[in-house]
C-alpha cells in the first residue's frame, strides 16, 4: 500500500501511527496513537518516572513497538530494544555507571572463528557472550569492524557494556 501526499505535504489519507512501550517485565509502560497529517513530523516520547535501569548486574531492557497503519490497514510495523542508564568517566577514571562506581573487566572479541570466517551464527556468538559473561566481564572491546546486530542486542541482554568502533560516512569526517 502507498501513502501519498498532496502537493503540500499532507497525506491524501488517513495514517495512524501507534506506539506501545513495555518495561522488562513485559507490562505496559505508555500506549499512544497519534494521527499523522504530514510525512515529516517530530514526537517526543512520555517521561517515565521512575524507571528501571540497565547495569550489568540487572540488565534492564525496554521495548518499544511501533505499527504505522494506513486507513486502519497495517502498512509496517518495527520493534526496539533498549536500556536506560546514565555513565560518567572523569578523566584519570574512575567509571560510574547510574552514578555508583563501577571496576570494568573487560576482554576482546573479533567476529571471526575457524572454519567459517567472519560468517559466524548468531547462536554462536551468543553462545560465546555468555561464556564471557559467566568469566566475570562486564565489559567488552569489539572487533575493528560493525558486528552483527545480534551480538549487540546479546551484550544488552547479558548485561555486557561494549565498545564497539563504528566507520563514520565520508560526509560526517572532520576536514583534515
Amino acid at each position: 500500500m502507498t501513502v501519498r501526499c498532496k502537493e503540500d505535504g499532507r497525506f491524501s489519507t488517513i495514517v495512524t501511527l501507534r506506539l506501545t512501550m513495555r518495561d522488562a517485565k513485559v507490562q505496559g509502560v505508555s500506549k499512544q496513537e497519534i494521527g499523522l497529517k504530514t510525512a515529516v513530523f517530530s514526537h517526543t516520547l512520555p517521561t517515565l518516572s521512575n524507571p528501571q535501569l540497565w547495569s550489568p548486574s540487572d540488565p534492564a531492557l525496554y521495548t518499544i513497538h511501533a505499527d504505522l497503519r494506513i486507513d486502519g490497514t497495517l502498512s509496517d510495523e518495527v520493534e526496539s530494544r533498549f536500556g536506560l542508564r546514565t555513565f560518567h568517566f572523569p578523566a584519570g577514571g574512575p567509571f560510574y555507571l547510574n552514578g555508583e562506581r563501577l571496576l570494568l573487566r573487560g576482554t576482546h572479541r573479533h567476529e571471526d572463528w575457524a572454519g567459517l570466517g567472519a560468517a559466524v551464527p548468531d547462536s554462536l556468538s551468543r553462545r560465546e557472550l555468555e561464556q564471557i559473561k559467566a568469566a566475570g566481564f562486564n565489559f567488552i572491546r569489539l572487533g575493528h569492524y560493525p558486528q552483527a546486530d545480534a551480538v549487540l542486542a546479546a551484550c544488552d541482554e547479558l548485561g555486557l557494556l561494549v565498545w564497539e568502533e563504528r566507520a563514520l560516512a565520508p560526509a560526517l569526517l572532520p576536514d583534515a
